[in-house]
């Protein structure tokens, strides 16, 4: 029984880390495409 909630905990864990990874480049999708817009932002970054 142990074993089930610890797979299912490390799972949790799996998914958050994808989730993580998509924010990460949505966000730097975004920041490229304001760069094309704005050169500005791309010194900000």
């Amino acid at each position: 029984m142990q074993h089930v909630s610890s797979r299912r905990f490390a799972d949790s864990i799996a998914g958050a880390r994808t989730l993580t990874r998509f924010t990460i480049n949505a966000a730097k999708e975004v920041v490229s495409r304001a760069a094309c817009l704005d050169p500005r932002i791309a010194d900000a970054v």
